[in-house]
């Protein structure tokens, strides 16, 4: 019999037919035994107009639909080509839903035959994917996809995906596909059948290994000494030919070589922005040194993937001569993800997780979670089956198939290693891994000093104990720590709130145990110690549950509850050293959701000051360490990242690297007519700027990045925005309304060319947009953090101290600095580049130059803003 796939995609008016939206187009494409047999295409005249915003996604008006037959005229054809096959689409729940409502209507049954969502099934054969979406699967399949959104094109397309994807469920084991049929039953599709393989009694292939009788793995790689030798001098010739010498690469050799530290400032617009690398890498095979590249965004590795891939050098050579390592939590744990396999699972997040895990298993090197395209709730689970958390199970096996410890194995056969921030303030102050390493880059230097602060400082939450508790099974000492735990959080929230103005969606209260007095303080630290209590009565109740070991089963309970034990009793210590005991050199403060529930608190202590212990254990034991980001300097000087690193008395080189011009060049539009926002009474503004940015949008058209320095402000302007005239025909994406990762808000709006973006200034610090097209950036305020800020608060009382201006010697350089990373991240983006920056300040304060410097090669422009608008080219 043959096997017989329908590939369906329609255009519609909307997202629901309940609300009565329509089909306008249909794209139907037939597969039978791996093949395209048959294609069927139409527009849907829908008997009502398309909206703007579907005709500016879908380029279908409605002159192209008035004259196309009715759903019911076509119906015969379609109800014909789906008799006896399976429907697949990309995202089958939406086309599906439209499909069963107009066969309805049109008098025929129901659609009841199996179906495939190809989004679905491309999230677990493709796990390393960072997009599912169709244009990006088109892609990454190298296949031409010139008219997406288009019905009869994206069906074509989806058909070739979906046989790519069959293909790959043919390469792989037969043992992971029989896991994968058997996990996947309750799936929004029911792809399950396309792992039914008849088992031939093929063996496992010598590319795999059978890990405990339950998964397949890749097998380890081995590396010939004598082989990497070769590959080290292929390397390096190649560097020398092809690459030759620039400024970067001479100066980072030269640091090395004279084991100086040093701060290098390299421009979004550099020529070589990667040169510091191959500075590195030369060094490293030069002089035969092994080079740390710290980062704190994930995407150093592929940067470096491809300055190998210039060097006509494949992914084996990467493989061989880099290597990462990360702190524990990102390696997954084989004893506990087989522990997890085992379990009865009808979360979906879960089950989609585990199948992703079990085709990833038989690709990666590394078990590294980074490499995978986890939901939020993949995240979850991955909180219980990582290598961080003790293991009771494996033996000789786990200690050879062990992630972690594989990295770290592989750790001296690298001529440069690859880790994050957190890692290695890890390793600073307990160096264990790292040891005789001598050399670092330290990448994203500006906020290298948060990362290590935050490291050193614990926080505790509501919610972590929660989870925790949640856990266990509900017996009486639970339930009691529970009321307890709601309890304490309620009255700290009271607390917190009626010691600070409610300002903001977000209020921040810093506090002392040994300043802290009065009634209600007492009343914390009295909730606080009933907490204690309920948490030490949990604890010893495990304690006695772990003792019960009979049954294999009762076993795994103990272990299970011996983790738990060791969680609980972390937090617990964590909390009382929070709430009981005074600390001179750390900071403490509570920080309150103010919209979010009752019991939103989160706790948070960090350390005062580590530039003296930078100093003590990392510069004065190391030969070069060499920090590098676009925004190092404020004013042409240094001294400001100097002091807050702690390298004062290493007298660090310093050195801004040439700019290389943009062509076109930056445009940056300061609008002279923008109103100022006084505290409480922003009304004003939030209007103009709300109708300014939709008349930037009508008038240049692409994307457009507006960056706010508070979250309710945000919100302000984008409800201004929903609620003008012609709301509905533009795209706006906001990051208040949206979950998850920052990278979410890209995603978002990535289908559409013309789109409004509102994120807070963070979002440009943290996110890489090098391949989005962005083509004009809004900055409503300066990114001056708020003086309530707790760091920042403590920092200027220092500096006041002292006889010193908090302004120019905190203020100002924090924000510059965040200023110029935001600007570089928006520059290394695609698509033209207009910047336009609605604080007055930085025309008619003295300190605002210091900000239009920070922007390379800019062309400034200062007039009122339909002036400005009506000159942009």
């Amino acid at each position: 019999m043959k096997q017989r796939y329908v590939v369906l995609d329609l255009e519609t008016t909307g997202n629901s037919p309940k609300k009565q939206d329509k089909i306008i187009q249909v794209g139907a494409v037939l597969v039978e035994d791996g093949e395209i047999t048959e294609r069927f295409a139409s527009f849907v005249n829908p008997s009502c107009k398309i909206p703007p915003f579907i005709e500016q996604l879908t380029s279908i008006n409605n002159e192209m639909v008035k004259k196309a037959p009715t759903f019911a005229q076509i119906a015969p054809m379609l109800v014909e080509m789906l008799e006896g096959s399976t429907l697949v689409a990309h995202n089958v729940p939406f086309d599906l839903s439209f499909l069963q409502h107009e066969l309805q209507e049109s008098g025929y049954p129901a659609f009841s035959g199996n179906t495939v969502d190809t989004v679905e099934l491309a999230r677990i054969l493709l796990p390393t994917r960072t997009s599912y979406k169709l244009t990006d699967l088109a892609d990454f399949y190298q296949l031409d996809h010139d008219n997406p959104h288009r019905a009869d094109s994206d069906a074509e397309v989806t058909a070739i995906i979906f046989l790519n994807l069959l293909e790959k469920i043919k390469s792989l084991p037969i043992q992971t596909s029989k896991k994968l049929h058997n996990l996947l039953h309750n799936m929004k599709s029911d792809i399950y059948i396309l792992f039914h393989h008849k088992d031939d009694g093929a063996t496992l292939s010598d590319r795999f290994h059978l890990y405990q009788e339950m998964v397949v793995l890749k097998a380890p790689s081995s590396l010939q000494i004598d082989e990497m030798a070769k590959r080290k001098e292929i390397l390096l010739s190649q560097i020398k030919e092809l690459i030759g010498q620039t400024h970067v690469i001479d100066e980072v050799k030269r640091l090395f070589e004279s084991r100086e530290h040093g701060l290098l400032e390299i421009p979004p617009t550099f020529e070589e922005e990667d040169s510091y690398l191959l500075g590195g890498i030369l060094f490293s095979l030069e002089n035969d040194k092994q080079v740390v590249i710290s980062s704190h965004r994930s995407d150093t590795l592929n940067t470096i993937r491809g300055l190998f891939k210039r060097l006509h050098m494949d992914d084996r050579d990467f493989n061989m001569l880099t290597s990462s390592i990360k702190g524990k939590y990102f390696y997954l744990s084989l004893p506990r993800f087989i522990h997890a396999l085992g379990e009865e699972e009808d979360n979906y997040d879960a089950v989609l997780t585990k199948a992703q895990i079990l085709v990833w298993l038989t690709e990666t090197e590394t078990g590294d979670m980074e490499e995978l395209s986890l939901s939020s709730g993949g995240r979850f689970l991955w909180e219980s089956i990582n290598c961080s958390l003790p293991s009771g199970w494996g033996g000789a096996e786990e200690a050879t198939y062990c992630f972690y410890q594989a990295a770290r194995r592989k750790i001296s056969q690298s001529i440069m290693l690859l880790t994050n921030h957190s890692f290695l303030a890890k390793e600073i102050w307990k160096e264990e891994v790292l040891k005789g390493m001598h050399y670092y880059i330290i990448e994203n230097a500006n906020v290298f000093h948060q990362n290590v602060s935050k490291f050193l400082g614990i926080e505790i939450s509501y919610l972590d104990i929660y989870f925790a508790l949640s856990k266990l099974p509900d017996v009486p000492a639970v339930l009691q720590s529970k009321e307890e735990l709601d309890d304490m959080f309620r009255i700290l929230r009271d607390y917190c709130l009626a010691r600070t103005k409610r300002s903001s969606t977000k209020v921040t209260y810093r506090y002392s145990v040994q300043e802290e007095s009065g009634r209600a303080w007492s009343g914390v630290q009295e909730a606080a110690q009933r907490l204690y209590m309920s948490l030490t009565d949990v604890i010893l109740y495990l304690d006695k549950e772990t003792s019960r070991i009979g049954t294999a089963s009762e076993a795994m309970h103990s272990d299970h509850f011996k983790e738990e034990q060791a969680i609980l009793t972390e937090m617990r210590e964590t909390f009382y050293s929070l709430l009981f005991i005074p600390k001179k050199d750390r900071l403490t403060w509570f920080e309150v959701n103010v919209r979010g529930a009752k019991n939103s608190v989160t706790i948070y202590e960090q350390p005062l000051d580590i530039s003296t212990r930078l100093a003590e254990k990392f510069y004065q034991l190391k030969s070069s360490v060499i920090f590098v980001s676009p925004a190092l300097s404020v004013n042409g000087s240094f001294d400001f990242v100097t002091e807050e690193l702690g390298l004062t008395e290493f007298y660090p080189a310093m050195k801004v690297m040439n700019r290389k011009e943009l062509n076109p060049l930056p445009g940056v539009f300061i609008p002279t007519d923008m109103p100022y926002i006084e505290k409480g009474k922003n009304d004003a503004f939030v209007s103009i700027a709300a109708l300014q940015i939709q008349e930037l949008l009508a008038h240049n058209g692409g994307r457009i990045l507006v960056s706010f320095s508070s979250i309710d402000m945000l919100s302000a302007v984008y409800n201004e925005l929903k609620n003008l005239p012609q709301s509905n025909e533009t795209v706006v994406v906001s990051q208040s309304g949206i979950s998850g990762g920052k990278q979410k808000i890209l995603k978002a709006s990535a289908n559409f060319e013309n789109a409004i973006l509102l994120v807070t200034n963070s979002f440009l610090e943290e996110v890489s947009i090098k391949k989005e097209k962005i083509d004009t950036l809004v900055i409503i305020r300066l990114p001056f953090s708020a003086l309530d800020e707790p760091l920042l608060a403590t920092r200027i009382n220092f500096v006041e101290k002292q006889g010193r201006n908090s302004f120019k010697d905190v203020s100002l350089p924090i924000a510059v600095l965040r200023f110029k990373k935001m600007i570089a991240t928006f520059l290394e983006g695609q698509g033209s580049k207009n910047i336009f920056i609605f604080d007055r300040r930085v025309v008619e304060k003295r300190y605002g130059t210091q900000f239009i410097e920070s922007i390379p090669n800019g062309i400034v422009k200062k007039d009122t803003f339909f002036s400005l608008l009506h000159s942009i080219d």
